[in-house]
């Protein structure tokens, strides 16, 4: 970097050309004082800043473009209540594993050592929640910095980076450049690994495999299916690898996430062998499908196996997804197909073709029939964003898909408030496709803010609410538990007007024989759209019942029960 060949530039240009060099499409994020330098250069670069009305929007924002595309998403704030707002879609992003990159200001270098307005220690604050984060100390350092940001957020597992950036540095001179990007090579699987994990699949005669969400980000599915299609095993996926294996397989036995006894055990209770692939054991928890740690399981993944009573793979294959399942496609032999597994996708097909059928009450519609109603009005390549709520299980349940990226949701920290925002990014990423967000009443209300964000962009969304007034799968714990509700009601806007007041279509539900034809019309709008559901969360209750009385089918275990 000979100094004689470049013009100087201030820390804050340098720090936005390094963005532009990254790739970086879009900012998320909120103006303030000691950012002020950063956004002025943001305003004359190609890199769009997208004004959320909270930081934590910002957050969430970038943390669901990173889930979409892979690359980071980037957020911006201010310091002090800036940087804590952004906390939360930053601690989501690590559990999610989502690549994402957070910068904040700072105060100057002359007054961190005492008290000031605003300033707290933000990279403690956030050394917790991020794989790597750095305070841009001297204005030298700063492509190194970010190259690095970038770097580490994209190792696996992918997860976020932060950069704090004192106002007066920000506004410092230097030369500088930013650094050359290099691809890095995948790492390979040894021989041995992928010896001794065929030898264990070619001689299960039960094996089922649980895709993960390190498929998504290894982007990985072509592989996956490849080797499923030619072990001949089942495939259950994670509620973050939805569609990394098509649902319209003869091999797939759909999503696992539900939080107690579902079918699906069946599969995981009476199989001799479980290949997890790209699995993160903060996904579906291993209590829940081994609980007695017996099962013979084999771990696929970049990354060694986490250490869990219930998670002691007797091999594990550690290099990039894509190699191992090539390299173990081609050690497969030709396998019978586990009778009992195709069992168990009837009876899950039965479950959905009673959930088309279910019929609702006066004045309230069943969950269930409003995500069979979204299955039928969005098409395979259209996008479902899930909030966290009950109804994130009513979509792993009953939404079904073939396309990888296809549905949308927030990680292990299951952070309320994820789906409005994670919409926007959805929609900004991919413009041509329908997007639409489910969100419960509680959850939407927590990043409401944002909504007003939708419509200056201009976004045609669709936010389907589903209103029972209350935080209804906290009431079914407390119900299950044969505890009184408590704490848990509230009222609401009436959220047609609260639409209208944006200058936007709101839509109020009350039949099952509205719900369609507000969908489509929903769909057919140039700008957001919400609509209102009067939701019957009795069916949760149900539900869980209905679990609890699970009964695994029983007409194949003698031939197939595990050693």
């Amino acid at each position: 970097m000979g100094e004689g060949k470049m013009s100087r530039i201030s820390c804050a240009e340098l720090l936005v050309k390094c963005l532009e060099n990254e790739g970086v499409r879009y900012v998320f994020g909120v103006p303030g004082e000691e950012i002020i330098d950063i956004l002025e250069y943001l305003r004359k670069s190609d890199i769009r800043f997208i004004l959320t009305r909270h930081e934590q929007g910002a957050a969430f924002m970038s943390n669901a473009f990173g889930k979409l595309t892979g690359y980071p998403g980037v957020c911006l704030s201010t310091l002090g209540p800036g940087a804590t707002n952004l906390a939360t879609g930053v601690a989501d992003a690590l559990l999610g594993h989502s690549p994402m990159i957070a910068i904040t200001g700072q105060v100057e270098l002359d007054r961190l050592f005492k008290a000031s307005v605003q300033r707290i220690d933000i990279q403690r604050l956030f050394a917790p929640i991020t794989k790597w984060n750095c305070m841009v100390y001297k204005e030298t350092i700063v492509p190194e910095v970010v190259r690095k940001a970038f770097k580490v957020a994209l190792t696996e597992r992918f997860g976020p980076t932060h950069i704090d950036v004192p106002a007066d540095v920000a506004r410092g001179q230097m030369y500088g450049k930013p650094f050359t990007k290099f691809e890095s090579e995948e790492p390979s699987a040894n021989e041995e690994s992928i010896s001794r994990a065929s030898e264990y699949i070619n001689a299960a005669k039960a094996p089922i495999i649980l895709a993960g969400a390190g498929v998504v980000r290894e982007r990985a599915w072509s592989e996956l299916r490849r080797f499923a299609e030619k072990a001949n095993i089942p495939v259950v996926n994670t509620r973050g690898a939805i569609g990394v294996f098509p649902h319209s397989s003869y091999l797939s036995l759909f999503t696992a996430s539900l939080p107690f006894n579902d079918i699906i055990n069946c599969a995981f209770e009476y199989s001799d062998l479980i290949v997890t692939v790209g699995f993160d054991i903060e996904e579906y928890p291993p209590s829940m499908w081994n609980a007695k740690g017996e099962r013979r399981i084999i771990h696929v993944d970049t990354n060694q196996a986490e250490v869990d009573a219930h998670y002691d793979p007797v091999v594990e294959v550690i290099g990039g997804i894509k190699g191992s399942l090539k390299k173990l496609e081609k050690e497969m032999r030709e396998r019978k197909h586990w009778d009992y597994a195709l069992e168990i996708r009837n009876r899950l097909m039965h479950d959905i073709s009673e959930a088309k059928r279910a019929n609702s009450e006066k004045g309230k519609i069943k969950p269930q029939r409003v995500i069979m109603e979204l299955r039928t009005v969005l098409s395979n390549d259209d996008i479902l964003v899930s909030d966290v709520g009950a109804h994130m299980y009513w979509i792993s349940k009953y939404y079904t898909s073939d396309i990888p990226r296809s549905v949308l949701a927030p990680g292990g920290f299951a952070a309320m408030g994820f789906g409005l925002p994670a919409g926007i990014a959805a929609k900004l990423v991919h413009p041509q496709k329908n997007v639409v967000v489910v969100s419960g009443d509680g959850s939407f209300v927590m990043s409401d803010p944002d909504f007003e964000t939708a419509v200056r962009e201009k976004l045609p969304i669709t936010f389907v609410i589903l209103n029972d007034k209350k935080y209804g799968l906290i009431g079914l714990e407390q119900r299950m538990l044969s505890k009184e509700e408590f704490g848990i009601s509230f009222t609401n806007p009436d959220f047609v007007k609260y639409a209208e007041a944006y200058g936007v279509k709101g839509i109020k539900v009350k039949e099952i024989s509205e719900l369609n034809s507000a969908l489509k019309e929903s769909l057919g709008m140039k700008m957001p759209t919400i609509v209102d559901v009067r939701i019957d969360y009795d069916e949760n209750v149900k539900l869980m019942q209905k679990m609890l009385e699970k009964s695994c089918p029983s007409p194949y275990l003698s031939s197939y029960q595990s050693d």
